[in-house]
């Protein structure tokens, strides 16, 4: 049974737009997000994100999520709380790198050094920006400076302005958005209304400045730069207008594209093509998670920051548009119409053939972007909706399919029919039974491995010949020279084609053998790949009969558990796992990874879970909800590089901030280069982060050695080393990115100078008074022992010579 799914409304096509406009990372509640309603986005110095909701502001390292909401010790002040509030409505920063924010009207300073607040105004705060590194807000109808010299507020214009919503500044001149309209004023002077009796909520200056000027409820203004003021049409179905006339933010791409938040979702004005166009909460992974949206950011690599009001933050890179998502959705003719995206091929008109565990078999027409299902249970259709393996015959352009309890089918694309070969079956001769587990088409022929062999088939005279007597055989590969390689338990199995009787055998290491094999792939050189459910890759050389394998432990391959296997035209391997797919470079031995749910756009992989590469090198990964795509080349596109830092340091279990009464830091470690430790502050936990957003680029491994106590560099995808009873001495941490790239990049390194101090009873002034002590002691014993050794003889003397006197003098 044919299913064409070929109706479209003006909506649908406007979605079909959309579907593939970026695939959405969530940041929520299980993220440790304080709350879903994140109404203001800023990055600091140090690259972290900062979300202001309704219940606090928080602090993200792409690690950790750090919350301060209500009252919150300050800093290193044990007995000391501060009021940081509930409601953050703006966030920006200073040259410096410290943090403003209005929370609940009132105005705070983050101090990024030391690490605390400070609250500069009470209340009455409505607007705050940053112009030149300079800190700007407004306060009831006046324009204040922030002046970092006396840390206080300077007054520099009284505008007569109430209700100020918003404030911008474009060298000399001011622009004050507020309930009441659009006012402008230049050097301080005379403020002028440029939009009266509108409620401006948002200003933002493109780079060719132009003034976008959204209101709460009456739409978009846009003012060109020679003053000219066009109001853009309310018009949700169609692309010259906007969908809300509710506009919150605006953000600016690198391409120039103009991206804004609205009640009914996220918009974005294309200026190449003069159209706006709209993305909507879907529910789908990589969905956009709320509609209604209240904040934009872009960071500094180009990656865009969402936060709605009930969804919390989500965020894409549009650069980053390496992949294309196709979800699951059998209410829709761009979707799969089942989740399962198993075995691929590609035919002659550059049509994707997509097998499914129990949906049939789907088509997708990539130029028009929609798909055609064939499904089981008509007179003209498949034996069963569960497909196991799918080859092309582009000289005849059939396509043969194997199912899993509907043994072989065929179908050919000239005619629209079906012949399933169990309905045509010979009695007495040995054919593939109802279980298929791969084919292949090589050399004018279909290789056909089922339940109850390995066939070869003629495809004129549908004449199956027997080639290997074995039992599931579930994966196998063709070499360049015509040989059939099988694998069952630790063995390898070679079969010439042309002359099926010569089989050689070849041993597999007895580690293959603990887990099941679930790919093999005979590369361009003279490797076999083997994937395994449990111990990773392993590379099989043919002319020496040896074995690597390569694991997460050793190397980094992402997972042990390898699914698909697939080479890619610039000779890469590429392996798909239950964490994501990883890139395999054989020559330089060096791997780059991509996880599920990042840019890979898909939330799992399973054994059977399909990988294709099309004739124009797109490479197609299935999922359980999906496909994605992507050209490999796209995914060597050069980013600013993020920062990698050390972001913490707790000593004996203890958090370390700045000034606190361990007295190790005057600063955040962040700012610091060396650390000065008496002998007992000996065990050490130090943190570090990166800035790093960009998915495709996500580096999940480091390298990190501590100096005067590693031997050598360690292998780690923590952000958290920890020491203990570390000997007095001198050490320096390294922290270096493995570089998670098949390309030979420069890591960034980053370096801690640590000082232990020696204990005061074993300093050289301690053994100086040791020895002394001990030489005076020797010298008081010697000296008391000499006087009485003296003092005796002395006696003696005396009582010899008084004894003499009287023997020999009787008068006395």
């Amino acid at each position: 049974m044919n299913r064409h799914k070929l109706a479209f409304s003006l909506i649908g096509i406007f979605i079909v737009q959309l579907s593939y406009a970026g695939y959405f990372k969530h940041i929520g509640r299980e993220e440790g997000l304080s709350q879903s309603s994140v109404m203001a986005i800023y990055q600091d110095k140090l690259g972290r994100m900062w979300f202001g909701t309704r219940e606090g502001v928080n602090i993200y390292n792409s690690n950790k999520m750090a919350v301060y909401k209500a009252w919150i010790q300050n800093g290193n002040r044990p007995d000391q709380k501060i009021l940081i509030g509930n409601e953050v409505s703006a966030i920006t920063g200073s040259q410096n790198g410290d943090v403003f924010l209005i929370v609940d009207h009132a105005l705070l300073k983050y101090d990024i050094r030391k690490e605390t607040f400070e609250r500069l105004r009470q209340g009455s705060v409505y607007a705050l920006t940053s112009h030149a590194g300079e800190i700007w807000c407004a306060g009831h109808d006046s324009i204040f400076r922030y002046n970092p010299q006396n840390n206080q507020l300077d007054f520099q214009l009284k505008t007569g302005i109430s209700s100020i919503n918003y404030l911008t500044i474009n060298g000399n001149r001011f622009y004050i958005g507020a309930k009441e309209g659009l006012y402008t004023t230049e050097n301080k002077g005379r403020v002028q209304c440029l939009i009266p009796k509108v409620d401006v909520y948002r200003i933002f200056q493109s780079s060719c400045q132009e003034l976008w000027v959204g209101c709460r409820t009456q739409g978009l203004y846009r003012i060109n730069r020679n003053g000219r003021i066009n109001r853009i049409p309310y018009d949700p179905s169609s692309p010259n207008g906007i969908s809300s006339e509710q506009i919150r933010e605006f953000v600016e791409d690198q391409q120039g594209n103009i991206w804004f938040g609205t009640f009914d979702g996220l918009q974005k004005y294309d200026p190449s093509t003069q159209t706006y166009s709209l993305i909507k909460q879907e529910q789908r992974p990589g969905g956009l998670s709320h509609s209604s949206i209240f904040s934009l950011y872009q960071d500094v690599q180009g990656t865009i920051w969402i936060g709605s009001y009930y969804g919390g933050v989500n965020y894409f890179n549009p650069d980053n548009n390496a992949f294309n998502y196709y979800t699951y959705n059998p209410d829709r003719s761009d979707c799969l119409n089942y989740p399962f995206a198993g075995a691929m091929t590609e035919d002659k008109d550059h049509h994707l053939w997509i097998c499914t565990d129990g949906g049939g078999l789907a088509c997708l027409d990539r130029q028009a972007g929609h798909f055609t299902t064939y499904t089981a249970g008509g007179p003209n259709s498949l034996p069963h909706n569960n497909l196991k393996s799918i080859c092309y015959d582009p000289k005849r352009d059939c396509l043969y399919i194997g199912t899993h309890m509907g043994g072989l089918s065929r179908f050919d694309r000239k005619t629209g029919r079906f012949y399933n070969y169990l309905n045509h079956s010979t009695k007495g001769l040995k054919e593939p039974n109802d279980v298929i587990f791969q084919v292949s088409f090589y050399n004018d022929q279909l290789i056909v491995s089922a339940r109850n062999g390995v066939f070869s088939m003629n495809p004129d005279t549908n004449e199956f010949r027997l080639l290997y007597d074995g039992y599931y055989y579930q994966t196998f590969t063709i070499d360049p020279k015509g040989f059939l390689w099988l694998s069952a338990g630790t063995n390898l199995y070679s079969i010439n084609l042309k002359h099926p009787e010569e089989v050689k055998s070849f041993s597999l290491p007895a580690s293959i053998g603990q887990f099941g094999i679930s790919k093999i792939l005979k590369g361009n050189n003279q490797y076999l790949y083997i994937a395994t459910l449990g111990s990773g890759l392993f590379c099989y050389n043919e002319q020496t009969q040896t074995c690597i394998n390569y694991t997460p432990e050793q190397n980094q391959l992402l997972s042990n558990y390898c699914y698909n296997l697939l080479q890619t035209s610039t000779d890469n391997i590429l392996i798909t796992s239950d964490r994501g797919i990883t890139l395999f470079n054989p020559t330089t031995e060096s791997f780059r990874s991509i996880e599920l749910d990042n840019g890979l756009s898909l939330s799992s992989i399973i054994n059977g879970c399909g990988v294709w590469m099309c004739s124009d090198h797109t490479i197609f990964i299935g999922g359980t909800g999906g496909l994605s795509s992507f050209l490999e080349k796209d995914l060597n596109k050069e980013y600013p590089k993020p920062k990698l830092y050390f972001s913490s340091l707790s000593v004996n279990n203890a958090r370390i901030s700045p000034d606190d009464k361990s007295r190790i830091l005057t600063e955040g470690l962040p700012f610091v280069r060396e650390i000065n430790l008496n002998a007992t502050q000996n065990n050490l936990t130090i943190e570090f982060a990166s800035s790093n957003y960009v998915d495709i680029l996500n580096n999940t491994w480091y390298e990190y050695q501590l100096e005067g106590f590693d031997k050598q560099w360690s292998l780690t995808s923590q952000t958290s080393l920890k020491y203990t009873n570390l000997d007095p001495g001198d050490y320096v941490l390294h922290v270096r990115q493995k570089g998670n790239s098949l390309k030979m990049r420069k890591a960034q390194e980053i370096l801690l100078q640590i000082h232990i101090n020696t204990p005061w009873y074993l300093t050289w002034w301690a053994w100086l008074s040791y020895i002394t002590i001990s030489i005076s002691v020797t010298y008081f014993i010697w000296r008391e022992k000499s006087s009485r050794r003296t003092l005796a003889i002395l006696r003696q003397s005396l009582f010899s010579l008084t004894y003499h006197q009287i023997l020999f003098n009787p008068a006395i």
